[in-house]
């Protein structure tokens, strides 16, 4: 039997949102008959996903981030990364900004394109325009689109709601079933004894909006001062939210 290879396309290997959707499907797919790869952002150092799934048998290519001014580098390295690698048959795309950059070039070498949208709304600056824009002609190029729900497809690819096809982000629930000797360790570990404990988990960047959690939370704790406001993750905005 011949193991379908399909090329993950991601910014990161960290543990964002897109990231960890695509490694709770790699961990339970059948990986004799699909087999992940992976291409992402060019880095120093090693991302937190990146040991794992060179143990499930995927592999890593990684490639200069794309800056707006390296157009040419960015794509003679996925024009060489594809030619190199016939064995895919998908390349299945998250960084939907990103994608028109490539899908004639995974096209040509006759590779099938899934372009995902994970998100249902843009920042107001230059930046995301610029995005939009690129994203504009996915909908005519991309063999298939798939969005985490109806407001993300029709945000990102500007097509009817009812043509939207949800992949539902894939959640190992039985790792968050409540469990009271876990919610009791962590409390020690953390200091925190009879508060009522609220949290955040996500990317510490403005798109994750954690200052107007710090601002709900304000309100709150003058109702309940036994309380206790988590924030869990990384990015631009840590100095500033401590």
């Amino acid at each position: 039997m011949t193991t379908i290879r399909v090329l993950q396309s991601l910014s990161t290997l960290d543990r964002g949102g897109a990231e960890a959707m695509v490694m709770n499907l790699y961990r339970n797919i059948d990986r004799q008959k699909i087999q992940f790869d992976f291409v992402v952002n060019d880095q120093p150092n090693p991302y937190a996903f990146e040991e794992e799934v060179k143990q499930l048998g995927g592999r890593i290519f990684k490639v200069p981030k794309f800056n707006g001014r390296n157009f040419s580098l960015y794509r003679k390295a996925m024009d060489q990364l594809f030619e190199k690698h016939l064995e895919w048959s998908i390349v299945h795309i998250h960084n939907t900004s990103s994608a028109m950059l490539f899908i004639d070039i995974a096209k040509k070498y006759g590779v099938k394109t899934i372009a995902h949208a994970h998100f249902d709304q843009d920042m107001k600056d230059f930046r995301s325009y610029a995005q939009k824009v690129f994203r504009m002609p996915i909908k005519k190029y991309a063999d298939r689109l798939l969005a985490c729900s109806k407001l993300a497809g029709v945000h990102v690819f500007n097509i009817p709601i009812e043509e939207v096809q949800v992949l539902n982000n894939a959640i190992e629930t039985d790792k968050y079933i409540y469990n009271e000797k876990i919610r009791k360790r962590k409390r020690i570990e953390l200091g925190i004894k009879y508060e009522m404990v609220l949290g955040h988990i996500g990317r510490m960047d403005t798109e994750k909006n954690q200052l107007y959690v710090l601002e709900v939370f304000k309100e709150y704790h003058q109702f309940n001062p036994k309380s206790f406001l988590l924030l869990i993750g990384k990015g631009e905005l840590e100095e500033t939210l401590k």
